[in-house]
């Protein structure tokens, strides 16, 4: 289907493009009447609605004209007319007020095309809309068949409570569901198909926080523990490749796995290293995977500069030597490695350790608030963010990022990495001591400055 939306919008580009020119010509030097091409589009459209018509058109013996027509509730009613011409207007009448009654299925897909065509939304973002249309919309209640128009707005509540319990949802899983619904209807009420609101409607809704499944995970099943990180940071100083190294970056600055593996080299400047891209990954028409780098992160808070800690700027001296002249940091075998492939090597690492696999992400963005909320207390009794943190903290506290939109501001002395030591880094904090952080091993700086490193060109 996104193949076809594609080509769809790529034709209907260029046949405007190129005719509109053409029919400027035309009309600017008298060698056509609108009037006649009016009529000529209109006996088109006629003829197209006549080959649509499914049924077939007969005259019975008493000289009148009988055809078929869909019926919801019948399947379909006998029609019967005087001539052949008023059995064909009939047919031709009913099929253009179905052309402007499509079905949520039709109405999803229009929408769809509308919003990759003005780039509101990306190909992965359309994956992602349509698995969820097909898993709510499509499902036994066959919802996707029925006609916008016929849609009334008290069958929205009850269809969105019984998706919730149906499927357990969480609230994140029905907070996607209500963005599809809000999304569609919006578009349904701006081209006329229907009257009423379905904010209005579904902000009348009365949910109960109960009515979501609530998801309890223990620290142990998102957070690296002490022992955890200390065979981690054990195995990836020991074996340090490129994938290895991008971990133990992650690990100290906090950036998302499809940020880590979008760096430039003209985004590192000494300890500190720019955000400014994310990978992105979609299927195409043939349901392949598709990687892309895309030219800003995934929100705006993203966009922001993150630093590495002092004892660990030889990882990007190192890195410089593994990638060479390539543009990107992490680049091997003629490419830029995938986020993919990171995340796989975590996983290994965790199994071959026998440590419980976590994901990148929950492990070590997750936690991590762009704006800085979770920095609390610096050694130095400086202060910042809530009073305690909301959940455990990650794995490894990473510099803290200054956001473009705060780097007008003054410095604290916690965002310059040349503070950033051990003794920060594995602080405890005494509000919520257990949540604290995991120590380093000790032997780490020996580990890293054992690397035998010769000093790297300038970034």
């Amino acid at each position: 289907m996104i193949g076809i939306i594609k080509n769809n919008i790529e034709t209907n580009y260029l046949q405007y493009a190129q005719g509109n020119d053409i029919l400027r010509f035309i009309i600017n030097n008298g060698m056509i009447d609108i009037g006649d091409v009016q009529d000529s589009m209109e006996a088109m459209k006629r003829e197209e609605l006549l080959k649509k018509h499914p049924y077939k058109i007969w005259q019975g013996k008493e000289g009148k004209w009988y055809t078929y027509l869909p019926n919801e509730k019948k399947g379909r009613r006998m029609v019967k007319r005087s001539t052949q011409k008023a059995i064909e207007e009939a047919i031709v009448a009913y099929w253009k007020v179905e052309a402007e009654n499509p079905t949520i299925r039709e109405l999803f897909y229009e929408w769809m095309e509308r919003k990759l065509e003005y780039q509101d939304i990306c190909v992965g973002t359309f994956n992602r809309y349509e698995k969820d249309f097909r898993r709510f919309f499509e499902d036994e209640s066959k919802f996707s068949e029925a006609r916008i128009r016929n849609v009334d707005s008290k069958e929205i509540a009850p269809f969105l409570r019984k998706a919730i319990a149906n499927y357990s949802l969480t609230a994140k899983a029905y907070s996607n569901l209500r963005t599809l619904t809000y999304g569609m209807f919006k578009y349904a009420k701006e081209k006329g198909y229907i009257s009423w609101s379905i904010s209005q409607t579904v902000n009348d809704m009365e949910l109960p926080r109960k009515a979501f499944r609530k998801v309890v995970k223990e620290d142990d099943e998102e957070v690296f523990n002490d022992d955890e990180m200390a065979k981690l940071l054990q195995y990836l100083t020991e074996k340090p490749d490129i994938l290895n190294l991008g971990i133990i970056l992650m690990f100290c600055t906090g950036v998302r796995v499809g940020e880590l593996v979008a760096i430039k080299w003209c985004d590192v400047t000494e300890n500190a290293i720019k955000i400014r891209r994310t990978e992105i990954s979609y299927k195409d028409c043939d349901g392949r995977n598709v990687y892309e780098i895309r030219d800003y992160p995934k929100t705006e808070a993203g966009i922001r500069t993150v630093f590495v800690p002092n004892e660990f700027s030889s990882i990007l001296r190192r890195l410089k030597l593994l990638s060479g002249i390539q543009e990107y940091v992490f680049w091997e075998d003629g490419q830029n490695i995938k986020a993919m492939q990171v995340r796989k090597r975590l996983y290994y690492i965790c199994k071959k350790l026998d440590i419980k696999k976590k994901s990148p992400h929950k492990d070590i963005s997750a936690e991590y608030n762009t704006h800085g909320d979770l920095w609390q207390r610096h050694p130095s009794g400086n202060q910042k963010g809530p009073a305690r943190p909301r959940k455990p903290r990650p794995a490894f506290l990473p510099a803290k990022p200054v956001p473009e939109h705060e780097s007008g501001k003054e410095t604290h002395v916690y965002d310059r990495p040349d503070v950033v030591s051990h003794i920060y880094l594995n602080h405890r904090f005494p509000e919520k001591p257990s949540h604290s952080l995991p120590r380093i091993p000790a032997d780490t700086d020996i580990l890293l400055n054992s690397w035998d490193i010769p000093q790297a060109p300038p970034f």
